[in-house]
């Protein structure tokens, strides 16, 4: 059965979204774009190649609590909708839906990403124990603009690569947007790592240099610019008050990065920072007060058997 597809946001207005990004962080001190920067179809490619080397603490850990746990959420949660948030890379719901197709169940299943998602990905969650079920690709502008959702009695997934690497302002959006869309009886499960795990993580992302590096390209594309992959060194930070790993662009010597679209350039010295990826540690009290104060109350939570991911299963109150 071939998906409907709903575009709520072409590649038009992602682009310009993209641009509004660029005019409020590249003339910030210092300078930073959004993790989603990273996210182009390319920048796909290399982070699932990433993801999947040996090391990947983070994803492989997340991956393994899904699958650890689908069952006992198929059972909580009684949802008839299976609903994902972002790139499924290594987010596989294979188990998940499995889990709720054998409880009698699941209608559909729906994936929400940005124009940069390849429609491919809605056949990968569907394994072949399940049978066709209805089938929908959301085309949003996530975290800004959450579409209205299909289905009733959801279950919404919302994996790391979407909830923990984006900042609390930009979670807060994600989360009331999304609780405007739900209805009593819509449940949401966020994956986020434990507090200090970003700071264990330094030496995996040590080898995402072409993964980091991709953002150049999506600048020189999307801003009309011509900035030099060999301008710039690869750099790996940790910044411990916010808890949160960073991939940082740090600048060889002087350079000026011609930002033709939006009518400015800007200058960086020789050894400054472009930060350009985050990943949050957060505690399970900071999630829970975050899902409260857009209006989800946790009812349960599980921990990956490594300590270093939870999964946070929470109610639209």
């Amino acid at each position: 059965m071939k998906p409907y597809i709903f575009v709520h946001c072409d590649q038009s207005d992602y682009s310009a979204s993209l641009r509004a990004d660029a005019r409020t962080g590249l003339t910030g001190f210092p300078p930073w774009l959004p993790s989603r920067w990273c996210f182009d179809g390319h920048g796909r490619h290399l982070f699932d190649f990433l993801a999947e080397a040996p090391g990947a603490h983070v994803w492989d850990a997340e991956a393994i609590a899904l699958s650890e746990y689908a069952a006992a959420i198929a059972a909580a949660t009684a949802a008839r909708q299976l609903v994902y948030l972002g790139p499924l890379s290594r987010w596989r719901l294979d188990s998940l839906a499995d889990k709720m197709f054998g409880s009698g169940r699941l209608d559909g299943v729906a994936v929400c990403d940005c124009p940069n998602g390849d429609n491919a990905d809605l056949e990968s969650p569907i394994p072949a124990s399940v049978p066709r079920v209805e089938r929908h690709h959301l085309v949003s502008d996530l975290p800004g603009a959450v579409p209205p959702l299909p289905g009733t009695r959801r279950l919404i997934v919302c994996p790391t690569v979407t909830f923990a690497t984006v900042d609390s302002r930009d979670r807060h959006r994600l989360l009331t947007g999304l609780r405007k869309r739900c209805a009593i009886g819509d449940t949401l499960l966020v994956g986020a790592p434990l507090p200090r795990v970003p700071a264990g993580q330094r030496g995996f992302y040590a080898d995402a240099e072409r993964f980091n590096k991709n953002v150049l390209n999506v600048v020189n594309h999307t801003l009309d610019s011509d900035v030099s992959e060999e301008a710039f060194d690869h750099a790996v930070g940790y910044h411990e008050r916010h808890d949160r790993l960073e991939l940082r662009l740090r600048a060889r010597t002087d350079v000026r990065v011609e930002l033709r679209t939006l009518g400015f350039h800007i200058d960086l010295a020789g050894g400054q920072p472009l930060r350009t990826f985050i990943l949050c540690g957060l505690s399970p009290e900071r999630v829970a007060a975050e899902l409260r104060e857009a209006g989800f109350s946790v009812r349960k939570r599980w921990g990956a058997s490594d300590d270093m991911v939870g999964l946070y299963l929470a109610d639209a109150v």
